[in-house]
C-alpha cells in the first residue's frame, strides 16, 4: 500500500497523532483477546534479481531488496497469485517497489509491515497501482489471499477493516502518479543498478529525469 511524504499543518498533525493513538489502542486490544495470535515478523528474504517474468517461471518465495530509507523494498522475483473466488490471476512483476502492509509506526509493535500478511501485501500493492478493477476488489482480493497464506482471522480482519477505512487515499494517489508518468515498477534490466546509498523517492525522481516521457508501469 504504497504512500508518498506530505506536509502537515499542526491540526492535522494533532488529528493524526490522535487517530495513530486510537488505532493503536484498538490493535492492543483486539490482539489481548486473541493471544495464540502469530505475528509473522520474518523479515524479507534478499538476494540478486531473476530473470523472469511468465508464472512458470514465478515464485511463490520471491526475494527483495531494500532501499536506504528501510521503507521501501524493490522485488527481485516475480509472485504468481490466483484469486479463488473470482477467478482472477497474474503475476506480479520483479521491479515492483513494495513497502509491504503500511503499519502506522505506533503499531509497529503488534504488526510488522511484513510477515505471513507479506505476498497479499505486494499483490494488494500491484492492484492499487495498476487498477485493473475496481478498489473493492483488489481490497477483497487482499483479505482472500490473507486467507490463503494462513493470516489469523483476528490479524486479517483488522488489517482488511483498516485498508477499507484508510486506503482510499492511496488509489487515487496512484491514479495521478500515473498520469503523471511515475512508477512503482523498476525495469529488470536496472534492478542491479540500482546505487545502494539512496531512498525511493529520489531514485524515482531520478528515474523520472533521465525517462520523463516514458509511460508510467
Amino acid at each position: 500500500m504504497q504512500g508518498q511524504p506530505c506536509r502537515h499543518n499542526s491540526s492535522n498533525m494533532k488529528f493524526h497523532h490522535y487517530h495513530s493513538f486510537l488505532l493503536c489502542l484498538t490493535l492492543l486490544t483486539m490482539a489481548a483477546c486473541a493471544p495464540q495470535l502469530k505475528m509473522g515478523s520474518s523479515a524479507p528474504e534478499t538476494g540478486q534479481a531473476r530473470a523472469a517474468t511468465t508464472p512458470a517461471e514465478a515464485t511463490q518465495h520471491p526475494r527483495f531488496r531494500p532501499f536506504s530509507d528501510g521503507n521501501y523494498w524493490v522485488m527481485l522475483d516475480p509472485l504468481p497469485y490466483h484469486i479463488d473466488s473470482t477467478g482472477q490471476h497474474g503475476v506480479v512483476p520483479a521491479g515492483l517497489v513494495t513497502n509491504f502492509a503500511s503499519i502506522p509506526s505506533v503499531a509497529q509493535c503488534i504488526y510488522k509491515p511484513y510477515g505471513n500478511h507479506g505476498r497479499p501485501a505486494v499483490v494488494h500493492d500491484y492492484l492499487y497501482w495498476t487498477q485493473p478493477g475496481t478498489r473493492l476488489e483488489a481490497d477483497a482480493a487482499f483479505y482472500e489471499l490473507m486467507k490463503k497464506y494462513g493470516v489469523h482471522p483476528v490479524k486479517r480482519n483488522i488489517m482488511y477493516t483498516v485498508t477499507r477505512w484508510f486506503a482510499a487515499r492511496n488509489w487515487t494517489r496512484s491514479t495521478e502518479q500515473r498520469r503523471r508518468g511515475m512508477r512503482w515498477v523498476i525495469p529488470e534490466e536496472e534492478i542491479e543498478h540500482i546505487p545502494g546509498n539512496i531512498s525511493w523517492f529520489d531514485y524515482r525522481e531520478e528515474m523520472l529525469r533521465k525517462n520523463p516521457a516514458k509511460k508510467a508501469e
